[in-house]
């Protein structure tokens, strides 16, 4: 023990892992929905395994193959929100 504290048991284990292991155990049938506003199109995919038949997926950039997602049951919605000028400080 280290300062008085147990060594922290999931130290070795990738963020990601721990993130996919969470979800499936707070949700073992899968989820209805995932909002991805980041990953490509490879880790996109990754999306599927959180996700129960018939739920949906939604990538903001683009990525998600609407064929793929649909062989697996899965609806997949690419869409593009509003562009958002960049704040810009005058003076």
């Amino acid at each position: 023990m280290l300062g008085g504290r147990e060594p922290d048991r999931n130290r070795h284990v990738p963020p990601c892992i721990m993130s996919v292991n969470t979800v499936h155990a707070a949700h073992p049938d899968g989820v209805d929905a995932v909002l991805d506003l980041v990953n490509g199109p490879d880790a996109i995919r990754g999306g599927a395994e959180f996700l129960k038949r018939g739920g949906s997926l939604v990538s903001t950039t683009y990525a998600a193959d609407e064929g793929w997602f649909a062989d697996r049951q899965i609806t997949a919605h690419n869409v593009k929100g509003p562009r958002v000028p960049r704040n810009r400080r005058k003076g």
